[in-house]
């Protein structure tokens, strides 16, 4: 018997969940939690307000860095390097008016033209003649030949 995919799926979702109910097997020991960082190494990393866009931050990276100073000196990097902090990209769309027409780029109102032909596809209606005459570059007529 064939296997539909949401029949494989739900079948691995349910391995994966039984997976993780299951104790580790008795050859696999459990991975070992990093150790924490000793009151004098978490001293001798850099001050959050000392960072700068050139300081290196990989030792805030490390295992065994308490989670939220690893936060505050990545919150810190990013906000002190323009680089980062500056950047205007196309994908960020929180950048734009969406309540104003024109407001996005690209995200001009349509025409009724643009609307009722676009409707004209959808519904799979042939296009009038004034549409059609747009959409087809006329065909080269051909040159008249004096008889004379």
């Amino acid at each position: 018997m064939t296997e539909t995919f949401l029949s494989r799926w739900s079948r691995r979702k349910t391995e994966d969940r039984h997976a993780v109910d299951e104790p580790a097997a008795p050859n696999q020991a459990p991975a070992p939690e990093p150790a924490a960082l000793t009151d004098e190494e978490v001293a001798a990393l850099p001050r959050i307000e000392t960072l700068t866009a050139e300081t290196d931050i990989t030792a805030f990276m490390r295992a065994g860095v308490p989670a939220a100073l690893r936060k505050a000196a990545l919150r810190r990097a990013w906000i002190v390097d323009p680089t980062i902090r500056d950047f205007v990209g196309h994908a960020r769309d929180y950048d734009y008016d969406w309540n104003v027409p024109g407001g996005v780029p690209g995200r001009e109102p349509l025409s009724g033209e643009e609307v009722a032909a676009m409707a004209r596809r959808m519904l799979g209606e042939p296009a009038p003649a004034a549409d059609a005459a747009q959409d087809v570059p006329a065909a080269p007529q051909p040159e008249e030949k004096d008889h004379a």
